[in-house]
């Protein structure tokens, strides 16, 4: 009787964080930068990363404003899949998980710290034009409706 007692704490805890609102980053490509537009108010300290295609790595930070980043140089951008992250701190403050630990430096210690986040996704190139995962499904809605 006990491990469904277990399960069905498990399955409730899942449903939970389905439930869960979450934060929905859009993203685009124009010009051969990736700009990503966030819903989370009030957002400091950005970092987006872009990893892609033939060892295609950049990373733009900000202290304030989401960076764009650039996909390409002169010569183009290269087709195949690119996956971004974005991450920073919200306004909101919270315990600092290593405010228990005692590291010596009582004057360092810090009780509350912003809470940070975190967003992805990814996008194909191809012939040099950016397709978004979005763009698929609506692509395959026009065409259903014909």
């Amino acid at each position: 009787m006990r491990p469904k007692k277990l399960s069905l704490i498990a399955a409730g805890a899942s449903l939970c964080l389905f439930a869960s609102p979450a934060f929905a980053a859009e993203a685009f490509v124009s010009g051969g930068k990736l700009t990503v537009k966030t819903e989370v108010a009030k957002a400091s300290n950005f970092n987006l990363t872009v990893i892609g295609p033939h060892g295609f790595n950049a990373t733009e930070k900000s202290s304030k404003g989401v960076p764009t980043v650039t996909l390409g140089d002169e010569k183009g951008i290269s087709d195949g899949v690119y996956s971004w992250e974005l991450t920073g701190s919200t306004s909101k403050r919270i315990r600092n998980p290593k405010s228990s630990f005692n590291n010596g430096r009582d004057g360092e210690k810090r009780d509350l710290v912003n809470q940070s986040f975190s967003e992805n996704g990814t996008f194909r190139i191809v012939k040099g034009v950016a397709q978004m995962p979005d763009d698929k499904e609506e692509e395959e809605k026009s065409g259903s409706d014909r």
